[in-house]
């Protein structure tokens, strides 16, 4: 959920809710809940310009809270902290290229058989870029790769995700991927979910 609050100033807050199906010999069975709910600042310090060659410029913190059962493995039980900034240039008003990179500075993003299992600090960096087919349907590719430093030393992680989201409503997509992974990552996952943009209300007359 996004909210704007000031111009070039926008709060979000994810409430995720998942599903781990295990074998039936399993201690802990298949679970459902909630995730660690996440929230979130972003500040566009810059914008891209028609006819200029800069990129739009975004800076952002987050923090995670361990809501999520930790005993379903639905969360980590770690707060999270970290920072990130996005560059994205756009070509031909349909194709966008995303750079992002962020260090987490504390906590565990393991969620389930997804993320990072550390406490130590995580350096990232990811390049993506994605495509307007219509107006309703974006489709993707995301490399990101990650280089871990806690007590145990140093590991390294990297992903590629393909996938996209397809427009159900004023302000709502349904949002799709399939991943793969090498090193620590996992080998393969599907994600899917539901973004919500709540629509801006009616201007103020003078």
């Amino acid at each position: 959920h996004d909210v704007r609050l000031l111009p070039g100033l926008e709060a979000n807050v994810d409430f995720p809710l998942i599903y781990i199906a295990r074998d039936h010999q399993s201690s802990i069975g298949s679970v459902f809940g909630l995730g660690d709910v996440d929230f979130g600042l972003k500040w566009k310090l810059a914008s891209e310009e028609p006819g200029q060659p800069h990129p739009s410029v975004t800076v952002s913190g987050f923090a995670e809270i361990p809501t999520g059962n930790t005993q379903k493995q639905l969360g980590s039980g770690f707060t999270d902290y970290s920072i990130n900034s996005i560059v994205q240039k756009t070509f031909a008003e349909t194709l966008q290229l995303h750079v992002n990179a962020g260090i987490q500075f504390s906590g565990n993003t393991l969620t389930g058989a997804v993320g990072i299992r550390t406490t130590g600090r995580i350096y990232t960096l990811g390049l993506s870029l994605a495509k307007d087919f219509s107006p309703a349907l974006r489709l993707g590719v995301d490399l990101n790769g990650a280089e871990l430093h806690d007590s145990n030393g140093l590991d390294r992680q990297l992903q590629l995700t393909v996938g996209g989201n397809f427009q159900i409503g004023n302000g709502q997509t349904f949002d799709f991927a399939i991943l793969g992974g090498w090193s620590s990552a996992p080998r393969i996952g599907i994600l899917l979910g539901v973004s919500i943009t709540p629509s801006k209300g009616p201007e103020a007359k003078p």
